[in-house]
């Protein structure tokens, strides 16, 4: 007969604690919202977006507890919301061409204007786009500004050239750059520079397009979306592309 020692119970008990951490860990947010007696709201954005200072005014002020959860790309956002039917997010933080997806899968619901009192203050250029024609399902909240950040060091005091040949052409483009990290947005950028458009584009279009970017390749130091402002003050490239949020 085999006897049971301590020690197995021991084992046990550690495995167990961990296995209930664990649990803890991914079902929090569920059994606070539970235990909660009054209003709240799942809010699911982009990290470094929403300032905290300002949900906490939002909280005092409605009395509506706000749940956040972050994503770092439209990809997470997606398997986030589908990888279960019932998300329970109120408020999520699409780009453009994600929120036409979400749109075409059923996956957010259109808006009660009723309850939306600034309609009549939004800046008109920024509605009723492609992906969202007359605002049924989504309202804007801030857009990137695009463009070549340059440290002014490596030209020695000279003004650089304002084009984004600095970034594409060889002939005057540094050794080392950085640029964005999401694919749409680099090539939208490399569209522009060749043919002044980006939508439309023909099979011969997108080849040279993915020429560009083919030459542009070897002397790019880092594709992120990461602070790339840091990358330039740093001094590890001295032009980076990359987008500047605008609310």
């Amino acid at each position: 007969m085999r006897l049971i020692t301590s020690d197995f119970f021991g084992k046990v008990g550690i495995v167990c604690f961990w296995v209930a951490v664990i649990l803890l860990f991914l079902y929090v947010g569920r059994f606070t919202t539970k235990l909660d007696t009054g209003k709240s709201i799942n809010v699911l954005v982009w990290g470094q977006v929403l300032d905290k200072e300002f949900l906490s005014d939002f909280e005092k002020e409605t009395g509506i507890l706000v749940n956040m959860s972050y994503f770092e790309n439209n990809e997470e956002l997606f398997v986030k919301l589908q990888s279960s039917r019932n998300h329970d997010y109120d408020l999520v933080m699409p780009s453009d061409w994600a929120a036409q997806l979400m749109i075409q899968k059923g996956l957010i619901k259109p808006l009660d204007r009723s309850k939306i009192n600034v309609w009549n203050t939004l800046y008109p250029a920024l509605c009723n786009h492609y992906f969202d024609p007359g605002n049924e399902y989504t309202i804007p909240f801030y857009w990137s500004l695009f463009g070549p950040g340059v440290d002014t060091r490596y030209w020695k005091g000279e003004t650089p050239p304002a084009t984004w040949g600095l970034i594409f052409d060889e002939r005057i483009m540094p050794k080392r750059i950085s640029t964005v990290e999401d694919i749409r947005e680099l090539i939208s950028i490399a569209a522009l520079y060749l043919f002044g458009r980006y939508d439309q584009l023909n099979e011969q279009e997108i080849e040279q397009i993915k020429s560009l970017l083919l030459k542009q390749k070897p002397h790019v130091e880092i594709y992120t979306d990461s602070r790339p402002e840091y990358v330039l003050a740093s001094g590890v490239v001295p032009v980076s592309f990359h987008g500047l949020v605008i609310f």
